[in-house]
Order: structure tokens, then C-alpha cells, then sequence
């Protein structure tokens, strides 16, 4: 296994599904997932549709629609397209770059070993039943067009 770089180690420490994480179950996770790039308004999942893989936001801000409805922005950090890398199948929400944007891919092959790192499956098990509350009490929102 290659050294995970200094800059590289710090920026996936500062994000929090990966902050109580070793430096060596850092360079695990280094190992496991990919780095893209995304360009403003770049449609990164879409809901409804089959996909393999979940994403971690280095850089830039995404925004998160359901059904056309506006429905949160994604900062750096954040993550999203868990669900369906888990249990296989379709998307519940669109996301779309609203700036440039840098994210780390994680396919759904190695999901559940990079979760198995620090703290990170209790992290985002923590942060999914928070959307799951905030989904069940929200009012309904009356859409104008």
C-alpha cells in the first residue's frame, strides 16, 4: 500500500466521515476511492436512476432537487448517492453542480470497506437518520411556478 501524500491525508481528514480516521486507514481509503471533477451545472446523480456509486465533496457546492423541488445545497464535506450504493437501487434525488466542483468517488464494490475505516459507518448512519428525521417533519412546500 503507497503512502497517502501530506495534502492529500489532511484533505480527507478535514472531512468528517473520514476526521477520527489512523493514517493508515486514511491511505486505505485514498486507495479505494477515485477524484473528479465536475463544471457548473453538471448533473452528478439523477433521480430515478440505477448508480453504482456515492460521492464526497472536496470542493465546490452542489444542490439537490427532488421531483424538480429544491431541496438542499451540498457543501464541502457533504456526501450523497449513498443509498443507492448500498441497497442497489434508483436514485431518490437529482444533484447538480452549482459551482466547480472536486469529489471523491466511491464505487459500490468498495463502499462498505471504506466505511469500515475510523468512525465513517457511524458518521454517515448518524448523518442518514438525520435526513430521514428532517424528511418525516418537514412541512409540505407549496411550489409556485
Amino acid at each position: 500500500m503507497g503512502q497517502v501524500t501530506a495534502t492529500r491525508k489532511d484533505a480527507l481528514r478535514s472531512i468528517p466521515l473520514f476526521a477520527a480516521c489512523s493514517d493508515r486507514e486514511l491511505a486505505e481509503v485514498d486507495r479505494l476511492v477515485d477524484e473528479v471533477q465536475a463544471t457548473e451545472g453538471d448533473i452528478l446523480i439523477r433521480e430515478g436512476r440505477y448508480g453504482q456509486e456515492s460521492f464526497v465533496i472536496l470542493e465546490g457546492e452542489a444542490g439537490v432537487t427532488k421531483r424538480g423541488e429544491f431541496l438542499n445545497r451540498l457543501q464541502p464535506g457533504d456526501f450523497f448517492g449513498e443509498l443507492s450504493a448500498l441497497d442497489h437501487k434508483a436514485r431518490s434525488a437529482t444533484v447538480t453542480a452549482l459551482t466547480p466542483m472536486r469529489l471523491l468517488v466511491v464505487h459500490a464494490r468498495n463502499l462498505l470497506t471504506v466505511l469500515e475505516q475510523g468512525s465513517a459507518a457511524a458518521t454517515m448512519l448518524r448523518t442518514m437518520a438525520q435526513r430521514l428525521r428532517e424528511a418525516d417533519t418537514a412541512p409540505p412546500r407549496r411550489v409556485f411556478r
